[in-house]
């Protein structure tokens, strides 16, 4: 019995813990640029949602980050490369640029066309 009551504890605490996310979330929504194509037009953007995304990777829900926006990952790898060769110039350091920036290019495209083809 007193194992129950402690995972009915665990889960009360965990639910806690999800409304708290979800208020907390709303809370930095309030500071987010809106996007102007959805204000004027209604139709997203290709960088609609990386906010959201960028605030969900601070907050360690990886998952969640790709899904609302997939090409979050190859950006931060591109930011930080860029980084690291703006203080140590690699050999080949131009082609690394290039070729994360036409993977970052190319996972955008394809997850806009995909969001609103199908979704």
């Amino acid at each position: 019995m007193k194992m129950v009551m402690s995972i009915f504890y665990y889960k009360n605490i965990f639910r806690s813990l999800k409304i708290d996310d979800k208020v907390n979330t709303m809370m930095y929504e309030e500071y987010m640029i809106p996007c102007l194509s959805k204000t004027l037009f209604g139709y997203e953007c290709m960088g609609c949602g990386l906010q959201r995304a960028l605030i969900l990777v601070f907050r360690g829900s990886f998952i969640e980050a790709f899904y609302m926006y997939a090409a979050i990952y190859p950006l931060i790898i591109l930011l930080f490369y860029l980084t690291v060769s703006h203080f140590y110039k690699f050999k080949n350091y131009k082609k690394g640029i290039n070729i994360l920036s036409i993977l970052s290019i190319t996972t955008i495209i394809i997850s806009y066309t995909i969001k609103q083809l199908f979704i």
